[in-house]
């Protein structure tokens, strides 16, 4: 976990620290904003109900499928970071904390978690406050070997090439992967570095359905998590006097395994004990695998990077009192990075992705399927897939002091002439939206650390 830590830290490297004076503890963070054009107009931003057409309900991610640029064709306060954070001490028992506050759009997206559970419809995990926790834990040494790392509380997850914050993404918008495995875990987590170039974390945590503190209420009293998942992580990296001729690698390999649900409806009709259809989950896993290569054979301003996710979560799904079927909810990613620093002020970044998409979990992120002159609507049968990919191009500006300005321009594109992102402006013949299979946007985005 402390590795996983240290990485945060270093691509946050340019931001500046104010401490309060004689405690240690270090003050950080950054402010966050943007303007958004969706340039095959409006999927959605301010849903609204059609004529003759189904609500939209109001979530802006039914439009573009998106994470946390999800707000079109206006100004967004993505976020004001706040972080307070004392190192562990040179003792034989040394401790430490932190604790990162968010306020602002992306707040607000995080609380927000649900899975799609009807057009218009979502299912809170938390709620909507423009707050979100994104992390409070202590950190403890113990005196093990070459001394092992034991962070307890609410954390960031360990899977994932892309993070959280802003500033420290070459890109401005998040991968479609991003949106698939938990944003934050609550539990403990013990780190060793084994050798100089291996470090293993490894730790028991909430269910990813779980709210800060360990009590979820999804759909009301229902859906209460009360098992623990594993979670483990091992970060390798090349050997130091590789970087002169090769360049540095890092492989990254993590999962996570468990229990969804405690509380699966296993008789009646579909909401029964508080739940419903989409929230069935028995047992769930995830693997990732992310690496990096900088200093490319040398060459130092280029770098590339790479992730490949899987995801399955096993579904019960109600037909009929006493009638259920069960099948898996798969999702699988890959995506390809690359990063030039031209200058020290200029970066030009660039990302492929191919997301063979379930298509409940499409539909939770804004995708849908539809046949001929049909409504919109979430799939329902074991084993239908959408084939998604999107490419982002970005250009990083550095020109002002501890302020990064970014350019992007994105497409994404859906497969299948019957699946797409929906479109509130334009109504099919049965008086619903349209779906559009390809959105391009342009993104300008300004963010300051200190």
């Amino acid at each position: 976990m402390e590795e996983r830590i240290h990485e945060l830290e270093e691509k946050l490297q340019n931001v500046g620290y104010t401490g309060i004076k004689g405690s240690g503890i270090k003050l950080s963070g950054y402010v966050d904003t943007s303007y958004l054009v969706n340039l095959r107009g409006n999927n959605g931003s301010s849903p609204t109900a059609g004529a003759g057409g189904p609500a939209f309900g109001n979530s802006a991610n039914f439009g573009n499928g998106r994470i946390f640029d999800v707000q079109q064709d206006e100004f967004t306060l993505h976020a004001v970071k706040l972080t307070l954070e004392k190192d562990k001490d040179d003792s034989d028992f040394p401790a430490g904390f932190r604790v990162d506050l968010l306020y602002g759009a992306d707040a607000n997206q995080l609380n927000n978690r649900g899975i799609a559970t009807a057009f218009g419809a979502r299912d809170n995990f938390e709620n909507d406050s423009d707050f979100f926790l994104e992390q409070a834990y202590i950190t403890l040494g113990l005196p093990v070997g070459d001394g092992v790392n034991v962070t307890i509380g609410k954390t960031v997850t360990l899977l994932g090439y892309e993070i959280i914050e802003s500033p420290a993404q070459s890109n401005f918008s998040r991968s479609f992967g991003f949106g698939l495995y938990p944003f934050t875990q609550t539990g403990v987590v013990f780190g060793y570095q084994i050798l100089d170039c291996c470090t293993v974390n490894l730790g028991m945590v909430n269910g990813v359905n779980d709210s800060d503190f360990g009590v979820s209420a999804v759909n009301g009293a229902g859906n209460s998590n009360t098992e623990f998942m594993g979670v483990g992580r091992a970060d390798i990296t090349s050997p130091d006097d590789w970087s002169a001729s090769v360049g540095k690698f890092t492989l990254g390999i993590a999962g996570l395994f468990g229990n969804d649900s405690t509380v699966d409806v296993t008789a009646g009709v579909p909401g029964a004990s508080g739940t419903n259809q989409a929230d069935n989950g028995t047992s769930i896993s995830m693997i990732d695998v992310p690496g990096t290569w900088t200093k490319v054979f040398g060459h130092e301003p280029l770098s590339l990077g790479f992730e490949f996710f899987m995801r399955q979560m096993d579904r019960r799904t109600v037909l009929a009192a006493n009638n259920t079927r069960e099948d898996d909810q798969d999702d699988t990613t890959a995506a390809l990075y690359a990063k030039y620093q031209v200058t020290d002020w200029l970066y030009f970044a660039g990302r492929g992705e191919y997301w063979y998409a379930d298509d409940r979990s499409a539909g939770a992120a804004g995708i849908f399927s539809t046949g001929p002159g049909a409504a919109p609507g979430l799939g329902t049968a074991s084993g239908n897939h959408i084939s998604v990919w999107e490419g982002t191009l970005t250009a990083g500006f550095n020109v002002w002091k501890d302020t990064l300005v970014r350019l992007e321009y994105r497409h994404d594109e859906v497969g299948g002439k019957d699946n797409g992102f929906i479109n509130e402006q334009s109504l099919n013949n049965t008086g619903g939206p349209q779906l559009r299979r390809g959105q391009d946007t342009i993104a300008v985005n300004v963010a300051y650390s200190f």
